[in-house]
């Protein structure tokens, strides 16, 4: 399980929490907030880290494509 997943499956749980431990509304909803902004910044976090791996494997490619040896760069086909 990733960790996106599982802070996404423990959010109710804190947010039930929250309305436990923060009986003052302005200051739950700012509670609330941060722990959405925080959630959303492990989700930035997995894709930019996704995207990095993708770019590198696009550049691999590349690289293998414009190779003259046949066993090299004619493995796709042959595999396709």
């Amino acid at each position: 399980m990733s960790l996106l997943a599982t802070a996404t499956a423990l959010l109710p749980t804190v947010a039930g929490l929250l309305d436990r431990l923060i009986p003052d509304p302005e200051a739950k909803a700012r509670a609330q907030l941060e722990l959405l902004r925080l959630q959303q910044e492990g989700a930035f976090k997995e894709l930019d880290a996704a995207l990095q791996v993708n770019l590198a494997q696009a550049k691999i490619n590349e690289v293998e494509a414009a190779s003259q040896s046949g066993f090299q760069a004619g493995w796709r086909p042959l595999a396709g």
